[in-house]
């Protein structure tokens, strides 16, 4: 399974390429390692899928699947954060691309509404964890795919990364907890990171932050939940 996600989501690096040298979209990479044996269609639906949000924000996705046995894929940094200086630092400190773990389950330690993590300040390490099981629960309860979740999943997560930041909208994609007018844009394809957020990861990528590249620092957390019952 590891062989065919590297040949499916690498499939449309080519274009993406192209695309960006083209105009001014931004390149992100992306490394992911997974265990969840996912299947193929699934795979292939949710990478096409990430990648329509992603460009919607003028961003294309550069993907590389990763060795399970490196250190990154089980690497998870964290620190709290006690002060607005602090976060400054460490936001700038952070990496610079996004490293995503697929785990076939969450830990038995995680609350049962979490879908995925995301470490916004990680210099090192994963930046975003996804719970697959916690995708397939969410995709029968709603009446979606699992792949049109898993993406918008990792889409949030991604978005936290981006953003540097573990704050969540009221509504929206970034919002922390799915309600029925997030899923129903799930499923007719138009939930995408608002203008605003759009921009700020975008001037991130593009190094206008405000930052100087130095050393590395540590993370903070934030989760994607399910709706309250």
């Amino acid at each position: 399974m590891g062989q065919l996600f590297i040949v499916l989501l690498l499939g449309a690096v080519v274009s993406d390429w192209a695309s960006a040298e083209r105009g001014k979209t931004r390149r992100l990479h992306v490394t992911t390692y997974s265990d969840a044996g996912i299947p193929a269609y699934e795979i292939i639906k949710a990478a096409d899928t990430l990648r329509l949000i992603f460009r919607q924000s003028d961003i294309n996705l550069e993907w590389t699947v990763g060795d399970l046995s490196a250190d990154e894929a089980t690497l998870v940094v964290s620190t709290n954060i006690v002060s607005p200086e602090q976060e400054r630092v460490l936001a700038c400190r952070a990496r610079r691309d996004i490293a995503i773990r697929i785990r076939r389950a969450a830990p038995s330690s995680t609350r049962a509404s979490v879908l995925g993590v995301a470490q916004p300040f990680a210099s090192r390490g994963l930046n975003v964890q996804i719970y697959y099981d916690r995708i397939v629960a969410v995709a029968a309860g709603q009446e979606l795919t699992n792949a049109d979740v898993l993406a918008h999943a990792i889409a949030h997560e991604m978005g936290h990364v981006l953003l540097r930041s573990t704050a969540h909208r009221v509504s929206g994609l970034m919002s922390g907890v799915w309600r029925a007018r997030e899923y129903g844009r799930i499923a007719t394809g138009n939930m995408f990171f608002a203008p605003d957020e759009s921009m700020k990861m975008r001037l991130a990528l593009d190094g206008e932050d405000g930052c100087s590249r130095t050393a590395p620092g540590g993370t903070s957390l934030s989760v994607l939940q399910l709706p309250a019952r």
